[in-house]
């Protein structure tokens, strides 16, 4: 039952610009669970990864299929977008290694996940102040994306491996800002997130084969299928609000529940 919970909080969370991760964090604390390491959590997130992939299905497919094909400059396009992934997923994994051996501890404090949902909140009220206009329809498409857009866009996603602070709205509001057209943010951002989640699936999932204390498989499992179910419907809310240009208004739920969580810990 508690993973069923998990995998509707998950899924909700995962594509809107709020933090999986910090929520996922804030009701384990609630619900009194501890799951060893992060297994649970990376299990939860290979739901939603598989919902990416059948979102985006046509736009993957086309991207494989069109980087062999044989019309040169949509050939050219195409492996450009390849490269575009590359370059942001390579900063990324360097952060994402940097970051891992404190991963455990930034699981355990409130505190940092108050701290990082503040985090999110600003990125979230600068991409919405700054990026609304030059992030607009009249963007730069992702075939037309910068190679350093491309750098920076993964820097921000690198960042995002702190719980409370959104991959989401990290890697979003980046591209509106530096200029990229809101239809092209949502989809590169999503793009960029399915090797780090496969990659960070893949080496927890060794991790746990290894480890002394494995983990509930099966109710982990059913709750990886609630929150793939779950995140589907909530990834094409999530890129309707984009295209509206409402996407920093999550800043009014982050806000506030950083202060709350920060507020609650620190004054208890």
């Amino acid at each position: 039952m508690i993973y069923i919970l998990l995998g509707i909080i998950q899924g909700v969370t995962e594509f809107l610009p709020v933090s999986s991760s910090g929520h996922l964090v804030l009701a384990q604390h609630l619900l009194h669970f501890n799951p060893p390491g992060a297994s649970a959590e990376i299990i939860l997130h290979g739901g939603t990864l598989l919902a990416t992939i059948i979102y985006f299905r046509k736009k993957l497919l086309e991207i494989v299929i069109h980087g062999f094909g044989e019309k040169k400059e949509l050939r050219d396009q195409t492996r450009r977008t390849w490269l575009l992934v590359i370059l942001a997923v390579i900063p990324t994994g360097i952060i994402g290694l940097l970051i891992q051996p404190l991963y455990d501890d930034l699981l355990d404090s409130l505190v940092m996940v108050g701290v990082a949902l503040l985090i999110t909140s600003l990125v979230l009220w600068f991409a919405g102040k700054f990026g609304s206009k030059v992030g607009s329809k009249k963007g730069r498409e992702l075939s037309r994306m910068r190679l350093m857009d491309a750098i920076l866009i993964g820097i921000f996603q690198g960042l995002a491996v702190t719980p409370g602070v959104s991959r989401t709205g990290m890697t979003i509001s980046a591209a509106l800002v530096l200029g990229v057209d809101r239809s092209s943010a949502a989809t590169y951002s999503f793009l960029i997130s399915l090797p780090i989640i496969a990659g960070a699936n893949l080496l927890e999932a060794l991790k746990a084969a290894d480890s002394e204390t494995p983990l509930m498989i099966g109710p982990a499992l059913t709750g990886a299928a609630v929150a793939g179910t779950v995140g589907y419907v909530c990834l094409g809310l999530l890129v309707k609000m984009v295209q509206a240009g409402s996407f920093s208004r999550f800043v009014y739920y982050t806000l506030p529940l950083g202060l709350i969580v920060l507020g609650f810990e620190l004054f208890r």
